[in-house]
């Protein structure tokens, strides 16, 4: 089969940062890889620059919805509206190189039981220049590649702008989770994935990550619930036996221990949570005194 017989539906999600937007537009139009649908989803945006700048090119369907603070929301509204049978997604503010898509796309049709592909990045400044720090790599490759559910449980394997997911794995993992606060919203839903499905990494940089002042990921404070949606997967994946009792208490360990972690940010937050997540937190806690 012809690969470019595959249509890819790449999930755009944007606020308030037209200039970043038509960049990142640009970004996927000259992909090498031609057959491509492009969903806008604008977050409330002030004005109707963004639908200008989308009303520019055939190939981009552009929807406004009411203001819903989480990129979460515009992801799934794009999901819905996806066609293709590969997704990907991508944040206003990034960028990718010109044959990520195309090189994922091979990947995938080469590699038949893996459901997913992602790559790390190369951070990029607010004006575009290449930095040289390089982010989502790993000194364990095994960490990132093949049934990663274990290994990736608790930790930020994959970065937003790189994976390629077949749509029957979004299909059974289901949507966004939009009840969480715009942080590890992602990485809680790859999370999700790597129960459903092996992951490919490749080692080649396919995007750029921009860092700048209004960075989502910057807001640490964010994070201090995540360990609770981790839970909340634990108890779905021991109740559907995708994991055993053994398994679901290692990775309880693991929520305690980063729940852990946000002890100096919010020290009386941080206690309520790791008694939700297990009443004797703390026989699991190794080192204790250090805790306190």
């Amino acid at each position: 089969m012809c690969l470019h017989n595959f249509l890819v539906s790449v999930i755009i999600t944007t606020c308030n940062r037209p200039h970043y937007l038509e960049l990142t537009l640009k970004s996927v139009l000259e992909q090498s890889y031609q057959n491509i649908e492009i969903i806008v989803i604008d977050d409330d945006s002030k004005g109707n620059q963004n639908n200008e700048i989308c009303s520019g090119y055939s190939n981009v369907y552009y929807e406004k919805i009411p203001k819903s603070g989480t990129p979460s929301t515009g992801r799934n509204i794009g999901i819905k509206k996806a066609k293709g049978e590969f997704i990907a997604f991508l944040d206003d503010d990034d960028l990718w190189i010109k044959d990520k898509i195309k090189i994922q796309v091979e990947i995938l049709n080469n590699n038949l039981d893996f459901g997913l592909v992602h790559s790390p990045c190369q951070i990029i400044d607010s004006e575009g220049n290449l930095k040289s720090e390089i982010i989502g790599k790993s000194n364990h490759w095994r960490n990132k590649h093949g049934d990663v559910s274990l290994s990736m449980f608790g930790n930020f394997t994959l970065m937003m702008p790189t994976p390629l997911v077949r749509r029957e794995i979004i299909e059974k993992v289901g949507f966004f989770n939009e009840k969480m606060l715009p942080n590890g919203e992602d990485a809680e839903f790859w999370t999700r994935c790597s129960f459903f499905t092996k992951f490919y990494y490749t080692e080649k940089v396919l995007a750029y990550y921009r860092i700048h002042d209004f960075n989502i990921s910057k807001n640490k404070n964010g994070y201090i619930d995540y360990p609770l949606y981790l839970k909340k997967i634990l108890v779905s994946m021991k109740k559907s036996k995708r994991i055993d009792s053994t398994q679901y208490k290692l990775l309880l360990q693991k929520c305690i221990k980063k729940q852990s972690l946000y002890r100096r940010q919010n020290f009386g937050r941080t206690i309520y949570n790791l008694m939700s997540l297990d009443f004797f937190w703390f026989t699991k806690i190794t080192k204790t005194k250090f805790f306190f």
